[in-house]
């Protein structure tokens, strides 16, 4: 029989931000910039017991404490612009963004087995973890709305995305006997990733009096990294695609 009491407490603060505005330069122009995120820290802290109906596995009751306290800070930047071609709707956007996100973990984990008695019957198990994320966003487009009729027009743009990733995890294991935290390799790791994307499409827009007619092509090549610092261990890949599209609607 395996019976598991729990009690969970956690403190959470947060932070949210937006700020952006748009300036109207001219009848045909505008440029605009955005702003937002989000920081703050949550402290889960969490006790219980796991009772056994026998001392088969060395201990009948296993009391445990986890404290697991995460911080961290999230933050977007955004930038675009328009310009009018034509009275007929042809415009020219383009828009850039860059993300930061960070966030920490640090958990502390504490075993204790014992007898029915509260006895210690075994070496108590005690980890603590550090876990580092760094994660970069960058992004850019332009996109072209060509309308040589109310009836006809293209599409085109191109789009470049790149984004990378650090974990630096460490994984502890405290010595019963002495106190001493030492590293345990075989799960600790720093871990980073790479991936770029560069884009680009095509499409043609014809409406007829009860029937649309839209068709395209988008082509992407990406290329993506991975690598285990710890370990040695990476990975490429690099691949191109081609995604066409057609469509019709009838009104």
């Amino acid at each position: 029989m395996f019976d598991q009491r729990t009690v969970e407490r956690a403190t959470n603060q947060n932070l949210s931000y937006n700020v952006g505005t748009d300036f109207y330069i001219n009848k045909k122009n505008t440029l605009g910039f955005r702003i937002d995120g989000t920081l703050g820290n949550a402290v889960p802290y969490r006790t219980g017991n796991n009772y056994l109906s026998d001392n088969s596995a060395g201990y009948e009751i296993l009391e445990f404490v986890s404290i697991r306290p995460n911080d961290w800070t999230y933050n977007n930047y955004n930038l675009n612009s328009e310009h009018l071609l034509d009275t007929l709707g042809s415009k020219i956007k383009f828009s850039a963004d860059y993300s930061k996100s960070f966030d920490l973990y640090q958990v502390s984990l504490e075993n204790h087995f014992r007898d029915k008695d509260l006895n210690e019957t075994l070496d108590q198990k005690i980890i603590r973890t550090h876990n580092t994320l760094d994660f970069s966003l960058y992004s850019a487009k332009v996109d072209l709305e060509k309308k040589f009729s109310p009836t006809l027009g293209i599409e085109a743009g191109l789009k470049e995305n790149y984004q990378q990733m650090l974990s630096d995890f460490i994984f502890e294991d405290k010595d019963p006997h002495t106190g001493i935290y030492n590293i345990d390799t075989n799960f600790s790791n720093v871990f980073a990733y790479n991936e770029r994307v560069d884009a680009g499409y095509f499409n043609f827009q014809k409406q007829f009096k009860t029937l649309g007619l839209q068709f395209g092509l988008r082509g992407e090549n990406t290329t993506v990294s991975a690598e285990s610092r710890t370990s040695k261990v990476n990975f490429t890949r690099q691949y191109f695609q081609i995604f066409p599209v057609i469509s019709f609607d009838y009104n």
